[in-house]
């Protein structure tokens, strides 16, 4: 009861928005949630595109998970993000400029935990990432848009300089498709570096 969950919401935004460098907006009612995770369930996230782009994600009901006792401490360490039935757009340009780079190693852009002494600042990985149900959208310049409906995606990350493991369920030509994917160094591959992939 004591657990002000508009306020986690709002600095759980705050952070993602540093992170990638994209305004993030939770929106709709919010409710603090204890089991089976601490946090926040809003109702709806919005991710936004980069700069003349729809939105990256947008989702109609959103959960937050936070880290119990760095919330007893003050500090919101986001643990795990999960989507329910969102629309994601990944655009693929042809100067290679991609949606779904999050930081910008020119702009300075920098994942922070918040709110700590700036000495004290460090990188925040989110270790789970749950989209079920989602609309996925993989556009490439010069040619048609791929869309797939009815996907489940699952990011286990558990720290920055660990291998990030990915699945995903989807039945692009009606039988059922399952990928599990492995980034050996996660973090470097959302700033753009090649990293190896087993699959």
């Amino acid at each position: 009861m004591l657990i002000p969950g508009a306020r986690i919401a709002q600095i759980a935004a705050e952070q993602l928005s540093r992170m990638s460098g994209r305004e993030v907006t939770i929106t709709g009612d919010v409710d603090v949630t204890l089991w089976p995770r601490l946090g926040v369930s809003a109702g709806g996230l919005e991710v936004g595109g980069a700069e003349g782009e729809d939105s990256l994600l947008t989702a109609t009901t959103a959960s937050i998970g936070v880290e119990a006792g760095a919330l007893l401490r003050g500090e919101i360490v986001i643990t795990e993000i999960m989507a329910e039935s969102p629309v994601i757009r990944l655009v693929q340009h042809s100067d290679g400029r991609a949606s779904w780079r999050f930081s910008d190693p020119a702009s300075g852009a920098q994942i922070e935990s918040a709110p700590v002494a700036s000495e004290d600042k460090r990188p925040l990985s989110i270790r789970k990432l749950t989209v079920r149900d989602a609309t996925l959208i993989y556009a490439t310049e010069g040619a048609k848009p791929l869309r797939f409906d009815g996907v489940d995606l699952a990011l286990d990350w558990p720290a920055r300089d660990a291998p990030a493991e990915i699945t995903a369920n989807m039945a692009p030509a009606g039988a059922p498709v399952t990928l599990d994917l492995r980034i050996a160094g996660f973090a470097d591959f959302l700033d753009g570096a090649e990293q190896p992939l087993g699959a």
